[in-house]
């Protein structure tokens, strides 16, 4: 008997130590990540000016924007999503909604056929290297690399967001929507999607099928009134790096029963994710660029486990530390080299422009740069080389980008 009770009681100290309703003080991975956030008081001389940068409100409104302000907000959202996809449904040849099932169907879109110019030491580590380094020389290489024009042409520097089927639990939709990211997924299991209502009374006339049975999968609105502070308190404490969202997501991805701030920000979840499937049901171009952009992320991922090529990317050390070394070390030869290929090719592009070619954005923007046929794996190691200054390289190109942040950005 007492097995059994020691038992029950680990399994669920476990399970609450995972979702955050249990903290181990003294520890880095199941600490009180509340205790971790900041102060109301500072988050509340910030939220002026953070509720304009990340567009959740007018400059004259922010001061007295407050959980009444967000839920108008979100509900105007959903109501004005669900509206559009239902009117435009009769005219979108490339949907079907079951009556009986309420699970919709997308006709399958080709891609584009390719414009015709577009082209497709342990030791040391150990004593000098460290994982605030990595971080520091990650963010060092992307800062530059987004300075390049040639990063225009590939959709870098917005705030649109793809993520795949993994990436679409409803906290996550709710801290991206708060921090001024448009989340986009690409979908592959309708039938396992819930739209939600706006309020119980509410029909539709050709997409009611997809919320379920008239009444039920409702948004808590007062919920999210009710959690206002608890919400932009985690969000700005996010924003100025008091805590992190991967450990803040760690604690609300999991279905606590007893943390508000997990059930407030699934609410919220709620609201965006339902605007974005009915956006991507209803917007075949914009369907398009998200398979386009996860498309780029796919392809970013297989060319790191090319870089990764010894021991086929297997993680051999046992130490967490030196894990996650391994992995930022990756990242960063694979943003280097793509950082190296962006440079040569628009170095390239310069000289097709002085022989008198025309450059169109559209070309540029099917360019991979995870070129790897240049690439020797195994280095060329010159200790001599060590002291040469790198060359300074020109960041811009004389081409007008303007085609392609209009949102005409060709199909992947």
């Amino acid at each position: 008997m007492r097995r059994h009770f020691e038992a029950m009681v680990f399994f669920y100290l476990a399970e609450e130590l995972r979702c955050g309703d249990v903290a181990v003080t003294g520890s880095e991975e199941y600490a009180d990540w509340s205790e971790q956030l900041l102060p109301w008081e500072q988050v509340e001389a910030k939220l002026p000016e953070y509720l304009v940068e990340v567009g959740l409100c007018e400059a004259g409104e922010a001061t007295a924007f407050d959980g009444r302000a967000l839920v108008a907000h979100l509900r105007r959202r959903l109501a004005e999503a669900a509206a559009k996809a239902d009117g435009e449904y009769p005219d979108n040849d490339e949907l079907f909604i079951d009556p009986e099932t309420g699970v919709p169907k997308l006709k399958p879109c080709r891609a584009e056929k390719p414009r015709a110019s577009a082209h497709e030491l342990s030791v040391t580590a150990r004593r000098h290297t460290t994982t605030a380094k990595l971080n520091e020389a990650l963010t060092d290489v992307g800062n530059a690399h987004a300075k390049l024009d040639m990063s225009r042409a590939w959709g870098n520097g917005t705030t649109a967001a793809a993520a795949d089927t993994q990436g679409q639990s409803y906290p996550v939709f709710a801290l991206a929507h708060l921090l001024g990211i448009d989340l986009m997924p690409r979908i592959r299991n309708w039938k396992d999607c819930l739209f939600f209502r706006p309020s119980r009374s509410v029909t539709y006339e050709h997409i009611d099928a997809l919320f379920g049975e008239p009444g039920r999968n409702v948004i808590d609105w007062h919920l999210i009134e009710t959690h206002y502070r608890d919400l932009m308190r985690v969000t700005v404490s996010v924003r100025e790096g008091a805590i992190s969202s991967t450990l803040l997501l760690k604690r609300l991805r999991s279905g606590s029963k007893k943390n508000a701030t997990y059930t407030a920000f699934r609410e919220v979840g709620r609201v965006i994710r339902t605007v974005q499937l009915l956006r991507f049901l209803s917007d075949a171009p914009l369907r398009g660029r998200v398979t386009a952009a996860t498309n780029k992320v796919e392809a970013f991922n297989g060319f790191s486990d090319w870089v990764r090529f010894g021991q086929r990317g297997t993680v051999a050390h046992n130490d967490p530390v030196e894990q996650e070394k391994d992995v930022k070390f990756t990242s960063l030869l694979a943003n280097l080299l793509i950082f190296h290929d962006t440079l040569d090719i628009a170095e390239v592009v310069r000289q097709l422009q002085a022989e008198g070619e025309v450059i169109d954005p559209l070309d540029l923007a099917q360019v991979s740069p995870y070129l790897t046929e240049h690439v020797n794996r195994f280095g060329v190691y010159s200790a001599h080389e060590l002291g040469i200054a790198p060359e300074d390289y020109d960041t811009r190109l004389d081409v007008d980008f303007s085609a392609l942040e209009d949102g005409h950005a060709p199909v992947a």
